[in-house]
């Protein structure tokens, strides 16, 4: 239930995006959409713990929650933390927005995603006024109705630096493996 390297790649984009603002350390991360099967945030929210004062708030249909498990580990590390289910509440003081979209593979029954309202779990237009400027959007890919086209363009969307990221992270893990990392210089 985890999934490690897009955490390490997150982590990358997300110290990326905030390295003229001191970094993670501080920062409020707000994930959002079917919390509960996904795997990256799971990952990325327990990574989280080894920076300071990370605020990690949870919007998500009751449902698609982020687990007890995820909710123990995080306080029993002394982790700041909240669950909502108003994601328009929550964006303004987002330093980053980590959206993922209905997890319909892992439905035990077939279609049973398809009885969830996420309409209030997206992100256009209107929510993206509701944002800080200085605000990133994450996402792990691929997406679905949970982010509109219409944000690709806006310079918070950081979701194609961070795909690009992911290549790059994951081809250092892989030089590392097998000690080639001077290798790398060499690019």
């Amino acid at each position: 239930d985890q999934h490690p390297t897009q955490a390490l790649l997150d982590v990358y984009t997300l110290q990326r995006s905030f390295e003229e603002r001191g970094g993670i350390d501080g920062k409020r991360i707000v994930f959002v959409g079917d919390l509960q099967r996904g795997r990256t945030v799971r990952s990325l929210s327990v990574l989280l713990t080894q920076y300071r004062d990370v605020e990690q708030c949870f919007v998500a249909p009751d449902v698609l929650q982020i687990g007890e498990d995820i909710q123990g580990i995080l306080r029993q590390r002394g982790v700041r933390f909240s669950l909502s289910s108003e994601l328009r509440r929550e964006l303004p003081s987002a330093d980053a927005v980590y959206m993922t979209r209905v997890q319909n593979e892992w439905d035990a029954i077939k279609g049973e995603s398809d009885q969830i309202d996420i309409s209030r779990f997206c992100i256009g237009r209107d929510e993206l006024a509701l944002l800080s400027p200085a605000a990133v959007i994450m996402h792990p890919l691929p997406r679905r109705e949970e982010i509109s086209p219409d944000v690709d363009s806006d310079p918070r969307a950081v979701y194609w630096r961070q795909m690009r990221n992911g290549m790059w992270v994951r081809a250092a893990l892989i030089a590392s493996i097998f000690k080639e990392e001077h290798r790398i210089d060499e690019y």
